[in-house]
């Protein structure tokens, strides 16, 4: 393994930690390397495993928190503490996880409908930027992701459906939708990769049959890049909640969708 054949996989799960939508960008390789080499589809649920196995590591005290509050919960007959916040966050992925997985088992393409992919992505890239920004910037910062409702889940649940749409980025939805609710930065961010462990978990159970081999021919080099790349991507947007926005990142997306509409 070079270099070369490790960059496109790093950089997608550097990306999986930002509001910009991963998979539009693997999508968007995928078109400026159909002359020279293929990429597979298996190579973007490869760069979703690894980022997956960091967050479980990264929430590891959420998980060990809501095993703790088991007992009390029990004894109550409801979910507390930790766990009740886990239920809450569950619920906000069923929509998802449902309609996903039946336009997966009934094998729906956007292709099918006669509009390009990347012309697709790239119009959502613009659109749901463009609302990144404007929820990002005109929302207060009133809440902290622990204090969570059912009825924020339910909503965030709803927004989330939109991640069907190529490019529009799954995180950025839960982000924006937080946001919306005046969740600060932070929270938002969390709520955003607590909400994608369930989601990501979904995805690797779903296509673990036609996936195990291309996971077990990785060598251990690509298993090390995409980990070092999920760990500096998810650190730096960490950093990036201590600013003063996220106006570069719907820039980026702005800016990206454009060329993508322009070299279709």
């Amino acid at each position: 393994m070079d270099f070369s054949g490790a960059f496109v996989p790093t950089v997608i799960s550097f990306l999986e930690f930002f509001p910009v939508s991963s998979s539009g960008h693997f999508h968007f390789f995928q078109y400026c390397h159909q002359k020279t080499s293929a990429l597979p589809d298996e190579m973007l649920h490869f760069t979703h495993l690894v980022p997956l196995l960091i967050l479980l590591v990264a929430f590891s005290f959420v998980w060990f928190r809501a095993i703790k509050d088991l007992p009390a919960s029990v004894k109550s007959r409801a979910p507390v503490g930790h766990l009740k916040l886990l239920f809450f966050i569950g619920v906000s992925v069923i929509p998802l996880v449902i309609l996903g997985g039946f336009l997966h088992f009934f094998r729906w393409e956007l292709g099918s409908f006669g509009l390009h992919p990347l012309r697709a992505i790239g119009a959502s890239f613009m659109l749901f930027g463009a609302l990144f920004l404007c929820a990002d910037r005109w929302s207060a910062e009133r809440k902290k992701w622990q204090q969570v409702t059912l009825l924020d889940c339910i909503l965030l649940g709803v927004i989330q459906l939109a991640a069907l749409m190529p490019g529009a980025s799954r995180l950025g939805l839960v982000m924006m939708g937080a946001r919306l609710l005046q969740y600060d930065r932070k929270s938002s961010l969390i709520l955003g990769l607590l909400t994608g462990v369930m989601v990501l978990l979904g995805s690797q159970v779903l296509h673990a049959p036609t996936c195990w081999d291309y996971y077990m021919s990785m060598p251990y080099q690509m298993w090390a890049f995409l980990a070092l790349g999920s760990c500096v991507g998810m650190g730096c947007m960490f950093l990036l909640t201590k600013g003063h926005g996220f106006m570069a990142l719907g820039l980026y997306r702005i800016i990206l969708g454009a060329l993508m509409l322009l070299l279709v």
